[in-house]
């Protein structure tokens, strides 16, 4: 059987159009899938990276406080008047408005009826 070159081989066999078609299926599935998870990780990234004391923050953990010392790896945030958590800076999922766009009524598992503690308020202003 004489060798036969790709040229032959894709002409022969129905042209380009399978190898384009699983081009265009792997181009769409990158765009759709991968393209908007880089943007979302550089996003947190950058919203890691730029936290600063007084930020209302939110953990992973759902755990809702405010920034009161920044070190390099780490934040200690207070969750309430007694009480401190030091987190690592990844922990962090969001910082919260702090014109108070995220409600804390509602953000967190709190009852209906119970007062806000000193916290909450702050992050509520």
């Amino acid at each position: 059987m004489p060798h036969r070159t790709l040229l032959q081989i894709t002409t022969a066999n129905g042209g380009w159009i399978p190898p384009l078609a699983i081009g265009v299926v792997c181009l769409i599935f990158y765009l759709f899938v991968f393209a908007p998870n880089l943007r979302e990780q550089k996003r947190t990234q950058a919203l890691i990276k730029n936290i600063k004391k007084g930020d209302p923050v939110v953990t992973i953990g759902g755990i809702h406080g405010v920034v009161s010392v920044v070190r390099e790896h780490s934040l200690v945030i207070k969750v309430n008047e007694h009480g401190t958590l030091e987190v690592s800076r990844s922990a962090i999922a969001r910082i919260n408005d702090r014109r108070g766009v995220s409600n804390p009524k509602t953000d967190c598992d709190s009852k209906p009826g119970v007062p806000l503690t000193g916290v909450d308020k702050e992050i509520a202003r």
